[in-house]
């Protein structure tokens, strides 16, 4: 038992040290050491691939600390869903998390002690809904009552010296043992799927004890720690009550053990009459605690990100269609060499945006898009002060071509444009992220194609950026100010080398600069 105790200890420091190395590499740029989400992409969705949502050095991996699953699962789906409502009930949730980092740690150690992984929520799964095989057998009445004959006659044949009565203990000795036999295949199985999950059990059992532990202030976090409380008692000691049962099925490879106890009471019997009673009581709630765990997993790692960018601010959700950013800036990009920028979008609806290649167009319209995807995750933003009406974002901003879906790249921008004038259609307003549209096509056909969608997409009551290397479009501004404004970024030439500012400007861009690039990588 000490052995194990230190062992334990051990496993867990070593843990918690792996924990915080990985803590100070991401705090020096360093993300190799997780999960890249990628496997949560869908190219077809609104504005996941357009903002690098997921993949190398993405935002999920800059967020995820989750050590289920589940808590993966759950942290990707509040980075794609941009629900219009309860934002402030994240942001406060996401405070409080992110205050107690000791908490977080413990959280962390305690998952990573049992790591769980699809094949494991099968098991669970497979596990609770397996039905209980009842049998005459297993009536706790008959089997009390041949434990005590069998008991009864080895005290009393021991206790006159009798053979005779001694041989009835035997016999009945080995009749409870045919009689646990009859049921060995039942027991194998069972022994065989609690083996698969006796790990996670024990790890959840912990997480739901540290859950129950601490008072929590957030309304939101009330509210999901109050389903722990469905069936009446504490979660956490009843996966305790199911994890002993389930240690004493360990006992089957046990023969001293097995025979002996099964012998003179039938413990096997016993053990697996308490767990049919468990599965019936408990099974339809332990999915709902799990589902609880994954919940508070994802939210660790929300607040983990939170205490990480304590410079962040939390945005004000606005009532009223609008945007206004102080400083705001890519959420991805080291603050050493990021620059924030101003963007007041009250009076007009979209943002027309120029700029010479490299400028900083692209960056621009995924630092507002990343912004708006945090802060319907609950998280702080990127700028000094933000505030937003809870839009749908939309994107159209990488288009590739498909060979399997035997799409062109232009057919393939064509289609995600029509996604876009479909989506705005709805009732919900959008902001609409709009970069270099129908690239696939000539100069002029292009031009006339993004001026008659943009005027197309400016009578719905949405707003976004629009970014284009064709100034024409930005004369959109001079004749409608109500819905569009011309703004810019600017690159500079000098004694042959090319520079950038990044910072905005109103108005249009005047200068272009790809030749000069070729020039400077010794093209031309």
């Amino acid at each position: 038992n000490r052995h194990l105790v230190l062992r334990n200890e051990i496993s867990r420091s070593k843990h918690f040290i792996r924990i915080q190395e990985e803590e100070e590499a991401y705090l020096r740029g360093d993300l190799s050491s997780f999960d890249t989400g990628i496997h949560f992409l869908n190219h077809d969705h609104l504005y996941a691939f357009d903002l690098d949502v997921f993949g190398e050095m993405s935002l999920y991996s800059h967020i995820d600390r989750c050590i289920t699953t589940g808590g993966k699962r759950q942290l990707a789906n509040s980075l794609l869903s941009d629900r219009p409502e309860g934002i402030i009930d994240e942001q406060a949730a996401v405070k409080e998390m992110s205050v107690d980092t000791d908490w977080r740690h413990e959280w962390q150690v305690r998952g990573a002690m049992a790591e769980e992984d699809e094949d494991i929520m099968s098991s669970i799964a497979n596990w609770t809904a397996k039905s209980n095989e009842a049998g005459f057998l297993l009536n706790p009445v008959l089997l009390i009552a041949l434990a005590a004959v069998t008991i009864g006659l080895i005290i009393y044949g021991a206790t006159v010296d009798s053979d005779k009565i001694l041989k009835l203990a035997g016999v009945s000795f080995f009749l409870n043992l045919f009689l646990v036999g009859k049921h060995m295949k039942v027991l194998q199985s069972e022994t065989a799927a609690l083996d698969k999950v006796i790990g996670s059990m024990k790890s959840y059992s912990g997480l739901l004890a540290q859950l129950e532990s601490r008072s929590f202030e957030s309304s939101r976090i009330q509210a999901t720690l109050a389903r722990l409380n469905s069936s009446g008692s504490s979660a956490s000691e009843n996966l305790k009550q199911l994890i002993s049962i389930m240690e004493r099925f360990e006992q089957m490879s046990n023969l001293l053990v097995a025979t002996l106890f099964n012998g003179l009471f039938h413990f096997h019997l016993h053990n697996l009459r308490q767990l049919y009673a468990w599965r019936s009581a408990h099974s339809d709630v332990l999915e709902e605690w799990i589902s609880v765990i994954h919940e508070m997993d994802a939210l660790n790692s929300l607040g983990n990100y939170a205490f990480d960018h304590p410079q962040y601010v939390y945005p004000a959700v606005s009532e009223s269609i609008g945007l206004s950013a102080s400083s705001m800036g890519h959420p991805l990009l080291d603050s050493a060499v990021r620059v924030d920028n101003d963007l007041d979008m009250l009076n007009f609806k979209y943002v027309v945006l120029t700029g010479s290649n490299m400028s900083g167009k692209s960056t621009f319209l995924k630092s507002i898009g990343l912004n708006l995807v945090m802060m319907h995750a609950g998280l702080p933003c990127c700028a000094e002060s933000l505030s937003a009406y809870p839009f749908r974002v939309i994107s159209s901003m990488k288009a590739f071509d498909s060979l399997q879906k035997r799409e062109s790249f232009f057919h393939a921008e064509v289609l995600r444009l029509k996604k876009v004038h479909t989506v705005l259609q709805g009732d919900r307003p959008c902001f609409v992220l709009l970069d270099e549209i129908l690239r696939g096509t000539n100069s002029d056909d292009k031009r006339k194609g993004t001026r008659l969608f943009l005027e197309k997409i400016g009578v719905y009551q949405s707003m976004g950026v629009i970014a284009t290397h064709d100034v024409d479009i930005a004369e959109l501004a001079d004749e409608d100010a109500s819905t569009f404004e011309a703004k810019y970024f600017e690159s500079q030439v000098s004694q042959g080398q090319l520079t950038f500012d990044y910072t905005l400007r109103p108005g249009v861009c005047v200068t272009a600069n790809a030749t000069e690039l070729m020039k400077a990588n010794g093209i031309i």
